[in-house]
């Protein structure tokens, strides 16, 4: 398989050459095959199919789950350039976020929530939400939780009632979880939270 990735490495060069993409899906993934896929979207000169797509969607994962960030931005970027694809956006500002562009990774996801169908808002204003509460924007991502809690996002009121169950604000977290939990019973961790919250505070030290 190395070797296989070598000549198809060195077909890259030749000037004029054509993207081989069903022998870049034969590839293991790793990041000579993102490479390779990144320069294959490059060299693009039309709408992308769904084989590019799907192996810019592998490897960008990949690479970002691997901390490959540029490689990964530059993955998404380059879906996102050629067929303005709002899961490729999506993903972008994820890896920008996790690279630490906060701003640009804040800026791709106001504009999917501007373009994005009503029922996908409120998680993506809860995402935004949670990027600027990394950066350490915390009003501002107080009124992003606004947003997707007016929305009716049940994971946004299960985080605000997290972070006051952390506080001991037993009261405020049981409102938030019962808020989250009437939007969605089967929320992976709200029922949890709402069980927590109703201990003494002696025992409310377990971590959710």
């Amino acid at each position: 398989m190395i070797a296989a990735g070598c000549v198809i490495l060195l077909a890259w060069a030749a000037p004029g050459q054509d993207v081989d993409w069903e022998a870049l899906q034969a590839m293991s993934p790793g990041p000579l095959r993102g490479q390779l896929v990144l320069d294959g979207l490059h060299k693009a000169t039309g709408p992308l199919g769904s084989v590019e797509q799907n192996l810019a969607f592998a490897e960008g994962i990949r690479a970002s789950a691997e901390f490959e960030l540029e490689l990964s931005i530059g993955l998404f970027q380059a879906v996102y350039d050629e067929n303005g694809a709002g899961w490729a956006q999506y993903n972008l500002a994820l890896a920008q976020n996790r690279a630490g562009y906060t701003q640009r990774a804040d800026q791709n996801l106001a504009e999917l929530i501007a373009s994005a169908p009503a029922g996908e808002a409120p998680s993506l204003w809860s995402q935004r939400a949670i990027f600027a509460y990394g950066s350490g924007h915390d009003a501002r991502g107080l009124a992003f939780f606004g947003h997707a809690i007016g929305l009716g996002d049940a994971d946004a009121s299960a985080i605000l009632a997290r972070e006051a169950l952390a506080r001991h604000n037993h009261a405020g977290a049981q409102r938030g979880f019962r808020a989250a939990l009437s939007r969605n019973t089967d929320h992976p961790w709200a029922l949890r939270g709402w069980g927590l919250s109703l201990l003494d505070s002696s025992d409310n030290q377990t971590e959710l």
